[in-house]
């Protein structure tokens, strides 16, 4: 039986090993579970939090600890909830008026300029947003300065192993965007500044991670064809869980 990793809810899907490029963007965003309303993008980046926190690979079954701390950007769906229940949890949108006005910090945030001390989370999770952050370097150096040692970045972000530099879609200048391609909108009407290729790992290294990438499918929880990067404020180790052997891995590599 297929279940759901977030809320352990069965799942009818059953997906195959060979799928097209449309039906690996189609099953990233769908394969939507009943119970928590999780797609197949939130559980892969939950199944690597939960076994890099506990080995447990059902994240309602993690045991509470509030003595963990963990940030998210713009997440909307049920893992919300758990996490909430189980850690610390901060779940953030950018706002830039309500950043302004100073309003709640717990709801209201910029990577470009977190203002949480050093040190402060366990893990920082952004699913699918640093394609339109306007600055992604300056991001990059707030979510290390603001991890604790030891502590993890998850990413998911769209990305292409044939690239071997990013296609940069939407140049900043100053205070001006520069737009090099027709500008690319995303389901929310936000701007795409680029699509990342082999330099995102260099650019991670650049600012302190240790980089751990893989790209992999996992059919009893509904996960289809995904790739997370695992970047830690530390030397990193391989993780046990990736060499699962339920886990169909397609590439798997650690940069540092």
């Amino acid at each position: 039986m297929n279940v759901c990793n977030i809320c352990n809810t069965e799942l009818k899907y059953d997906l195959v090993d060979s799928l097209t490029i449309d039906e690996i963007g189609k099953f990233r965003e769908g394969l939507l579970c009943k119970g928590c309303g999780s797609i197949s993008r939130d559980r892969i980046m939950m199944w690597v939090l939960a076994n890099t926190h506990s080995k447990t690979e059902i994240l309602s079954n993690i045991p509470e600890n509030k003595n963990i701390r963990i940030l998210e950007s713009t997440a909307t769906r049920g893992h919300t909830k758990i996490l909430d229940s189980k850690f610390e949890y901060i779940n953030t949108i950018f706002n830039s008026d309500a950043i302004k006005e100073g309003k709640d910090p717990r709801k209201f945030a910029d990577f470009q300029k977190l203002h949480f001390l050093d040190s402060s989370f366990d893990y920082i999770l952004a699913s699918d947003v640093f394609e339109h952050v306007r600055l992604d370097d300056e991001c990059y150096s707030e979510i290390f300065r603001t991890l604790k040692p030891g502590g993890y970045f998850l990413m998911t972000v769209p990305f292409t192993y044939e690239l071997e530099n990013s296609l940069i879609r939407v140049k900043p200048e100053g205070d001006k965007d520069i737009f090099l391609l027709p500008p690319e909108y995303h389901a929310d009407h936000t701007l795409v500044y680029r699509v990342y290729g082999k330099d995102l790992f260099k650019k991670l290294t650049r600012h302190g991670f240790h980089v751990s990438y893989v790209h992999a499918q996992i059919k009893k929880y509904g996960i289809s064809k995904q790739t997370v990067f695992i970047c830690r404020k530390e030397n990193n180790v391989e993780d046990d869980f990736l060499n699962n052997k339920d886990v169909l891995i397609f590439q798997k590599e650690t940069y540092r």
